[in-house]
Formats: C-alpha cells, structure tokens, sequence
C-alpha cells in the first residue's frame, strides 16, 4: 500500500511543498523496502558557471537532503541522507554513486559530510537517540534511528514514532539546506565551521 502510494496521506504532508517517493533499494547482497520524504526546497542545483569551475563539474554538483524511512522485519530505521543527483530538464532524476563524481565534487563531498557530522553532534544528536553511522567518504546516511520491535506495536503506533523522528530531521535539513552556499571553488559548500 505504501509502495503504490495509497497511504501517503498518513504522513499529514502539502505535496505541492513536499515530494514522497517509495520503492526499493538494491544493494550489493541485500534490497530494502523504504519510502523517501523531502522537502521540494531541500533540492539544491548548482547553476553557477564561475571561472573557477568547469561546467561538467558543476552540472553533476546537485545535492538532494531527504529523510528515507526503511522498513524492515522487526524494525523501522529513520535516516537524513545527503545524495548527489542528476539533473534533467530542471529536476533531480536519480541517484550519482560516488565512484560516479568528478574528483572534485567528491572531496567536497567528503567535506560537506565532515561537516554535516561537526553540526549533528554540535547539536547533541544523541539525547534524541540518533546516531552518525560509520564516517565514511561515499557514506549517505548523516544520522540514523532505530524503532526497534515493530513486531510488538500497531502500524498507528510506529507511524506516530516515525512522525515524530521527521519532525526532528526536518529541523535539522532546514538548517543544513538553509546553509550551503556556492564556496569559494564554485561548488555547493556547507557553510558551517
């Protein structure tokens, strides 16, 4: 029912100011089921063509922050991803692995997500039971948490937990998406020390 997006409206959302999408994720050895949730503001395009920059680079520095929703067996894990994104047409149409990007975009990449890490735990993510997963340079997931023992619990009582891990994240992508500017290297920079 999520999948076919039947039951998006539990989520209270204006989809007109929000994008969800579901599906799943293939992986190497695994697939997951999950359900992407984002704010349309939170895609953040590079048009800039300075000097300093070469228009190749800059047309893959497209950076989509969303909150994933992985659903699994006996648990729901709630993530802030930070991925780089195609650009077709004036929209974000699909996931840049990291093997994928310019050299360029890839060390600020690793330094927008050494960063992103600086904020979250500025932020003290732990009292609100996130946690930062291995800092790795081609890493998605910013922070995790877990809903454990879904087994035990109503569908109303894990979409309640989830909302309220949205709201949490939503706080924290304002923040970052409201942050990242066009550096000194023309690419999208988070601007935060």
């Amino acid at each position: 029912m999520f999948q076919r997006g039947d039951k998006n409206d539990i989520w209270g959302l204006n989809f007109i100011k929000y994008g969800i999408n579901s599906g799943k994720v293939q992986g190497k050895g695994h697939s997951t089921y999950r359900t992407d949730i984002w704010k349309n503001e939170y895609n953040l395009c590079n048009a800039s063509f300075s000097k300093n920059t070469e228009k190749e680079i800059v047309s893959n520095d497209n950076i989509r922050i969303f909150s994933r929703i992985e659903w699994e067996t006996n648990n729901v894990n709630v993530i802030m991803n930070i991925e780089y994104w195609y650009l077709e047409k004036d929209e974000l149409v699909g996931y840049i692995p990291y093997s994928k990007l310019p050299v360029k975009i890839q060390n600020k990449s690793c330094e927008n997500r050494k960063r992103i890490w600086k904020y979250l735990e500025d932020k003290y993510i732990s009292e609100y039971e996130f946690r930062i997963p291995s800092k790795k340079k081609n890493s998605l997931h910013m922070c995790i948490n877990e809903i454990n023992e879904t087994q035990n619990q109503s569908m109303k009582q894990v979409i309640d937990s989830i909302k309220i891990i949205l709201k949490k994240l939503e706080e924290y992508e304002n923040y970052i998406a409201s942050n990242i500017i066009i550096g000194e290297d023309g690419l999208l920079t988070f601007n935060y020390d």
